[in-house]
């Protein structure tokens, strides 16, 4: 797998390489210092499977960068480490399709267990960012089983685990799957219908039908209470 990591921070970059060079040795890892060079190196390479990116780059402000990246090169998985952490930077930097949040704070235990859940097509939030979309999401599972899930992705700063014993995939179509899986990698609706070949209209009713049984008002909390739960994709 090729990594692409966009930090201003020679010693931050070189954690995070270190960080996933302990999973697989062979990993290729590339790191750049600027949103510059980070748009370069993706220009001239479209194999970097997943791009690392700080938020707080030189002659940048918040989430350009990711609005930037995204907007370039949609189909990209993209996790922010930032220095600062609150529930409405994780929330927009998710809804504006990131696949993780992970704080620099955060030790290499919980790097790596970010890192495997956004490898298995899961979205990485914070605790703290879960505790406060606790009060606004009414999950449609038995609510016992909404609290195994809480105290799962609590516990391991990720997705629960296993999915079946949390929630009944029997609750979505086969269609409504894909479209969710499409959503948790961050695509518009445009994107998602051009990839299943459907109307972008059909699409919203998609999305529509699973914020109702996702128990959420917004995609961005689809996302999250989707990884949350532990689907897969």
């Amino acid at each position: 797998m090729r990594f692409l990591i966009i930090d201003d921070h020679p010693m931050m970059r070189d954690a995070v390489a270190a960080s996933l060079l302990t999973v697989d040795p062979t990993f290729d890892v590339v790191g750049v210092s600027s949103l510059e060079e980070g748009l370069a190196v993706l220009r001239k390479d479209d194999g970097v499977d997943l791009l690392f990116l700080d938020l707080n780059l030189p002659g940048v402000q918040g989430l350009q960068a990711l609005e930037q990246l995204r907007l370039q090169h949609p189909g990209l998985p993209i996790v922010v480490v930032s220095g600062t952490v609150t529930p409405e930077e994780a929330i927009a930097a998710i809804d504006l399709g990131a696949m993780g949040f992970i704080p620099k704070t955060a030790n290499r235990e919980i790097f790596l267990g970010a890192f495997e859940l956004v490898a298995r097509g899961g979205v990485y939030v914070p605790p703290t960012v879960l505790g406060a979309l606790r009060r606004d999401s009414r999950p449609v599972v038995p609510q016992p089983q909404a609290e195994m899930a809480v105290a799962a992705a609590e516990a391991g700063h990720g997705a629960a685990e296993p999915a079946e014993e949390i929630f009944d995939p029997d609750f979505l179509s086969e269609r409504q799957r894909e479209v969710l899986g499409l959503l948790v990698k961050g695509l518009p609706n445009k994107l998602i219908a051009r990839r299943l070949d459907i109307a972008e209209s059909t699409v919203k009713l998609h999305v529509g039908a699973l914020l109702r049984v996702l128990g959420v008002s917004n995609r961005t909390h689809a996302v999250i209470e989707a990884s949350r739960l532990g689907l897969r994709f």
